[in-house]
């Protein structure tokens, strides 16, 4: 085990063996005294001569990977700006252009020569079928109805689209729009297989009867409102020229948009050098606002002030050397007030744990003293128990020695097979003499046999810290209650929180649970006495806390038992919580078992 203490701007340590100023040193280096070693850093000379070095390393890796890094990402961002700009913008920018500068010209359909070109002519057969088709499907789709596609269109038109239904029913639970208001049909979807269908019907009526294509065609162009000279060929033209229906097209030049158009490159590379520009003088303008702040980082070392200004990352190392200067520089005020209050800590941390079985000893021994004519077998009985606990006082001092030796969060546990029952009986005998000295009784609420796998010896531990602090402050003449319990699957009472949820508790003590792969061992210490305030309670578990800072540590004790106590618990994967209302405090520990 480990223990350290926290004095404000000083790190600790204890340190087995170092127990003069001669065995730690003195000064900044070891503070002497009780086994405490201080060590402050100090900006030695070696350590200036380096971080230099560390620094310009930083500094070039740091601006230079950020240049880098900036740098590639504004190539990549501008180059999908300017593919997108290139797909959206320049095709928008290309048709104002063009109407600005090359105006739409005709040419009628007899100078154009479309009457005898066979490629015009196949695309006034493609777009005739086209619009066709779209026709058929809207009477296909329709149901009948105010409105409907249906409602005048010729029964030619009819008899083809139903003779398509025929062969592919209209699925009438396919609605998949409501037309508009004053209208009463329905039109649903139309499927794939059914659109096929209809492309081959009206290519065969292409095929076989040109004059019903032809009267179906204009039929179509008459439910659309189209006309010949205003429906664009399918499949004909381009971006420069337009060719319509009745055999007339549309033309303009290009030459001047052309011309504009071959700016696009240079005026990309323009724009892609002033970001580069703007990148490097903002990397520039940080590098600048970084010196400004150690140059004021500089001046609050020099004039000692509290708040020290946050260095960028990039002189992590520079910042490391000013801190080191200015612990450097508080060192030697620190140093005397630290020796003292470190020695004052570690007297009241040997103090603590002593005191409680040495109480012991010594009422036993005073019943003893006060007893000449007790009988043999209770005077035996008297002396062995006050034997024990002088062996026992033995072994936490030697513990106290592992403490110098190890940090306290890692409690070495020993965990065997033992009666929790017993056990809180056996450490509730022990306060016997105080408790009845104030009218106070102790009763242990335990089953006559609760075996469980612990560390027995850290579990005493920490019931005699918890027995001590409910005896101490109960009222005269009341009862200190000790209730142990095993939950078969989950979390007992208390187990609330994380530590609940971990360990799968329902928040009954020590019923059943869904959490059937646990035996959680749960020992509640409660008293009737002062009540502990929601603030304290919050702080109670923390090392070299006292809840009335005025007592001395006779009183209140140096505030490491319940720390050490709920940091056993915690080794064993548990926890210690404590609660306090209306005068009730209870003190719950929970630990796998």
């Amino acid at each position: 085990m480990s223990g350290t203490a926290n004095v404000p701007g000083v790190n600790r340590e204890f340190n087995e063996g170092c127990m003069s100023d001669a065995d730690c040193g003195s000064g900044a280096d070891h503070m002497s005294g009780m086994g405490y070693e201080y060590s402050a850093p100090v900006a030695s000379a070696g350590f200036r001569s380096t971080y230099r070095r560390e620094q310009e390393k930083l500094l070039r890796r740091k601006l230079l990977g950020r240049m880098f890094a900036l740098l590639g990402v504004w190539a990549a961002a501008f180059c999908l700006f300017a593919l997108a700009f290139n797909a959206v913008m320049v095709p928008r920018i290309a048709e104002v252009v063009a109407d600005q500068f090359a105006p739409w010209r005709i040419v009628d359909a007899k100078n154009a020569g479309t009457e005898e070109w066979a490629a015009f002519q196949m695309a006034v057969q493609t777009t005739k079928a086209d619009t066709l088709v779209g026709y058929m499907t809207d009477l296909y789709g329709s149901s009948e109805g105010k409105g409907s596609p249906r409602e005048g269109a010729s029964k030619e038109a009819l008899a083809l689209a139903d003779g398509v239904r025929e062969s592919h029913p209209v699925n009438a639970g396919s609605e998949i729009r409501v037309p508009s208001e004053g209208a009463y049909y329905m039109f649903y979807d139309v499927t794939a297989d059914a659109h096929a269908a209809i492309e081959k019907a009206v290519g065969n009526l292409q095929k076989t009867d040109s004059e019903s294509f032809e009267r179906l065609f204009q039929e179509a162009m008459s439910y659309y409102g189209m006309t010949e000279e205003t429906t664009v060929l399918n499949g004909l033209g381009g971006y420069y020229d337009v060719y319509y229906l009745d055999g007339h097209y549309e033309y303009r030049d290009m030459t001047v948009y052309n011309i504009v158009k071959s700016f696009k490159i240079p005026l990309a590379v323009a724009a892609f050098l002033i970001g580069v520009v703007i990148i490097m003088w903002a990397l520039l303008q940080r590098s600048l606002d970084a010196f400004d702040t150690l140059f004021g980082a500089m001046e609050s070392v020099l004039l000692k002030r509290d708040v020290q200004p946050d260095l960028p990352r990039e002189l992590e190392p520079t910042s490391r050397a000013l801190d080191a200067i200015r612990r450097e520089n508080e060192s030697n005020e620190l140093a005397a007030r630290a020796a003292e209050q470190r020695k004052n800590e570690l007297v009241a941390y040997l103090a603590h744990d002593i005191r409680t079985p040495l109480t012991s000893v010594v009422g036993y021994l005073t019943m003893l003293q006060e007893s000449p004519d007790m009988p043999i077998e209770q005077r035996a009985r008297y002396a062995g128990i006050a034997l024990d606990r002088a062996q026992r006082l033995e072994g936490m001092l030697e513990e106290f020695f592992e403490i110098t030796r190890y940090n306290l969060q890692s409690i070495p546990i020993e965990r065997e097979r033992f009666d929790a029952g017993m056990l809180c009986r056996q450490v509730a005998d022990e306060f016997f003499p105080t408790a009845e000295a104030r009218g106070i009784s102790i009763d242990v609420d335990a089953p006559a046999s609760l075996f469980v796998f612990a560390d027995p010896g850290k579990v005493s531990r920490v019931l005699n810290n918890l027995l001590k602090n409910a005896v101490s402050y109960a009222d005269e003449g009341s009862t200190v209650q000790v209730r142990v319990c095993v939950n078969e699957g989950g979390a007992a009472s208390g187990a609330t929180g994380e530590l609940g949820a971990a360990l799968g508790g329902t928040g009954e003590s020590c019923g059943a649970s869904d959490f059937a792969s646990a035996r959680v061992l749960t020992i509640e210490v409660e008293n009737q006495g002062r009540e502990i305030s929601p603030a304290h309670l919050q702080s109670i578990f923390e090392k070299f806390y006292r809840e009335d800072a005025s007592r001395g540590t006779q009183a209140g004790g140096a505030g490491l038992g319940l720390a050490i106590a709920r940091e056993i618990a915690r080794a064993h994967g548990g926890d210690l919580m404590a609660s306090s209302e209306s005068g009730h405090t209870v003190f719950t520990l929970v630990m796998p078992a």
